[in-house]
């Protein structure tokens, strides 16, 4: 399931009285964005993000979820004291996520278990408005899962994250991503051998979602060598050579200026990742005023390096969006345009 077919799915399964209190886990390889959903999830909501409780049991053991006993001698009985995590839940709307679940240890996978089913552990009855969404790494991605027991994947809905190149870039352009870097990724998708999610379990560093935007903020005009490394140790040797060599490709572009002044005769690369860099550089660099101009030039390129650029240049400067040129050019390539 892609992550924006995932969130609203999710928002309508918690907003549903039928369905709300069954607890949704969300499976898929490291750092695919599954924790980050949660946030999105909890905005169709309306619940506050300071109300997005994300519980690690990793790190816990079972009494932080069912509390510690304490003798009462007036009433001659043994209480729990909750942990304040849980017991916040007892009121109000919340989003619980219990996060990277199968790295729990049995015992408080059992604890976990009866919460989920019985919406109450040691002392602590969850609100009514609480949803309880569960993630996990696979087994198979040797990322510290453990097998869940039975007794508890028995009790959740199971879903299955996917990578989505096309769901990645619309959050990249929102969120100040480097356009390079979403260009770079663009042609590498185009060519069947996408880049974004290149995980082995035996390299530390490996390319996912998650690294791809920690690359986009280091500082590019460090020495090529630091940069080399600080890049590689986020994305992997491998793919950091290859973006980099693309990044390279910008040096020999058209003069922006020459752009400006023929954009129809400028010359125009031949190479397809030249082109990509092309769409993706101009589209950070136009402003609205001169978003025509820099159009003419890039409609001499084929449709989808056009779809990179006004889509990039867009979020930009959402000014172009008002310009003559933008709305008569997505009039020509709707479809195209509400594709990509």
């Amino acid at each position: 399931m892609r992550i924006s077919t995932l969130i609203n799915s999710a928002i309508h399964h918690y907003k549903n009285p039928k369905t709300q209190h069954i607890p949704m886990y969300v499976q898929g390889p490291p750092g695919v964005g599954k924790t980050d959903a949660a946030f999105y999830i909890a905005d169709g909501l309306d619940i506050p993000h300071d109300h997005v409780n994300i519980f690690r049991p990793s790190i816990m053991e079972p009494t932080d979820a069912a509390g510690v006993p304490w003798p009462d001698i007036e009433a001659g009985v043994t209480r729990m004291i909750p942990p304040q995590r849980l017991k916040q839940m007892e009121s109000g709307r919340w989003l619980f996520v219990v996060d990277e679940l199968p790295q729990a240890i049995t015992m408080l996978q059992n604890a976990l278990g009866g919460l989920v089913l019985d919406r109450f552990i040691g002392e602590v009855h969850l609100s009514p408005d609480v949803y309880i969404y569960m993630t996990g790494n696979r087994v198979e991605d040797k990322a510290g899962a453990n097998k869940m027991v039975t007794q508890l994947g028995n009790r959740i809905m199971l879903l299955n994250m996917d990578v989505s190149f096309t769901d990645w870039k619309g959050w990249a352009q929102d969120h100040g991503i480097d356009p390079l870097l979403i260009a770079f990724l663009q042609w590498r998708d185009t060519r069947n051998e996408p880049a974004l999610f290149d995980f082995d379990p035996n390299r530390l560093s490996n390319a996912t979602p998650r690294s791809w935007a920690k690359a986009s903020m280091v500082d590019t005009e460090l020495p090529p060598d630091v940069y080399m490394e600080m890049l590689s140790g986020l994305v992997g040797q491998g793919r950091a050579v290859e973006y980099i060599a693309f990044r390279k490709h910008v040096d020999s572009l058209p003069d922006y200026q020459d752009i400006m002044q023929n954009p129809k005769t400028a010359p125009v690369p031949d190479k397809t990742e030249v082109r990509y860099a092309a769409a993706g550089w101009l589209a950070d660099r136009v402003k609205a005023k001169d978003f025509g101009h820099i159009l003419q030039y890039i409609e001499r390129f084929p449709l989808d390096y056009q779809v990179l650029f006004v889509k990039i240049a867009s979020k930009s400067d959402p000014a172009t969006m008002s310009t003559r040129a933008f709305i008569d050019w997505v009039s020509d390539n709707v479809e195209a345009f509400r594709s990509a």
